[in-house]
This record gives C-alpha cells, structure tokens and sequence, in this order.
C-alpha cells in the first residue's frame, strides 16, 4: 500500500490497478476503491506540494496501522501531529478513559455503515481506578504541579513583553512553534502557537523552551 501512496504522490490522475486475468475478486475491488479514495484525497488537496510533506504523510500511514490508509490520509488531514487515536467506546472499555466534554471528533469511514468518530488520546481523561497510559503513549510527557492559574500568570507575562500567544488546536506531536514576522516599521512581531490541548504542565514547557531566552518573562 505504501508503493500506492507514492505513485498516487507521482502520478496522481493515472494511476491504475493491474486488473486480474478473471474474475475481479474482493481483494482487487477493495483495493480499487482504497486507490480512489486516496487519489480523491491526495490529487485534490492542496496540502502535500513537497516532497517533505508527502514523507510525513508517509510516515503517519504506518504509524497508524489500526486504520486503513485512507482512513490515516483523512485523519492527518483533519489533526496534524496526531499520534494514537480511537474511538470513545475503546477508550472506555479498553483503557479506562473517558473523552472530554470540548473534544473535537475525528471522522473516519467504516466498511458499510456511515461515518465513525475516534479521538485522540489528549482529548481523554483517565476514569476512577484507572491505570496510567505508558509514558511513550503521549508525545511530550510531563511531570509537575503546573495548575491552570500559574499556566495563565506565565502566559499574561509572556503577553506583556510582546509575543502574542495563540492557542491551536492540534495533535499530540505538534506542542507548539514561535514565527517572526516583520512589520512595516522595522519592529518584529513573534506569534507562539501552543497545542491547547496539551495538559497544563506540557504547555508551560513549550512556552519556556520555545520563546527567545532573551525575552523569558521572570514569572
């Protein structure tokens, strides 16, 4: 299947499945349509026009393998940086968790039916007695007693000496990036995005890893 992504990636209108000598058998149709829908996900979308992108697209297919590759496309086209996703009744009777009130669904097709949800695992919360999720579970594991006030005292002071900080919704992989942007007078304008949906504590080290130590508010 990965051989089908790179030559959907190469020749996205012309590619074509080798079609059997007889019969067309399920495996064959199933593949065809598999081939279609990405063709349909890649050709059309505008989102992978290097080659860099494309590998990352790659590389989150096989990440992914609970899903089928389309169903993978969809999902890092709907949450970049997403790294485990599953559905809330998985969660539940798998893991013991429960999905957060605010989270946002991700889409996915299943054989047959309409469409199904799953979740990443940052938009779930552990139910009583559950066991903890293994550290690697998680992208950016932390550990410490960051509250949401001391979160927003930090951000406000952040604010104060001029980066603005917005918070974005994305997957557990993206924690955050800071970007300059000149203005027309010379000054320059530094803008930190932050994974909201990152606990307190992981969101507090991005902000001090990725503003310039030269601007760190003392907080």
């Amino acid at each position: 299947m990965l051989n089908l992504l790179r030559d959907l990636w190469r020749h996205p209108r012309r590619v074509a499945l080798p079609a059997p000598a007889k019969a067309v058998s399920r495996r064959y149709r199933a593949e065809r349509i598999e081939a279609d829908r990405l063709t349909e996900v890649l050709g059309e979308a505008a989102a992978y026009r290097s080659s860099a992108q494309y590998r990352d697209l790659l590389h989150f297919v096989a990440r992914m393998r609970r899903f089928s590759p389309y169903n993978a496309a969809l999902l890092h086209r709907q949450k970049p940086g997403l790294k485990f996703a599953a559905t809330a009744r998985d969660w539940r009777t798998r893991w013991k968790r429960t999905v957060k009130r605010d989270a946002r669904p991700l889409v996915v097709l299943v054989p047959f039916g309409p469409v199904g949800f799953v979740y990443d695992v940052v938009d779930t919360l552990p139910l009583p007695g559950a066991a903890p999720l293994p550290r690697d579970a998680f992208a950016f594991p932390t550990v410490g007693a960051v509250g949401t006030a001391k979160l927003a005292a930090v951000m406000a002071a952040v604010k104060a000496e001029g980066i603005q900080i917005v918070e974005v919704d994305t997957g557990d992989r993206h924690a955050g990036r800071i970007t300059r942007r000149f203005l027309r007078d010379g000054a320059a304008l530094l803008t930190l995005r932050v994974n909201r949906n990152h606990p307190p504590a992981t969101r507090f080290a991005t902000i001090a890893t990725a503003i310039p130590k030269n601007q760190r508010a003392d907080c």
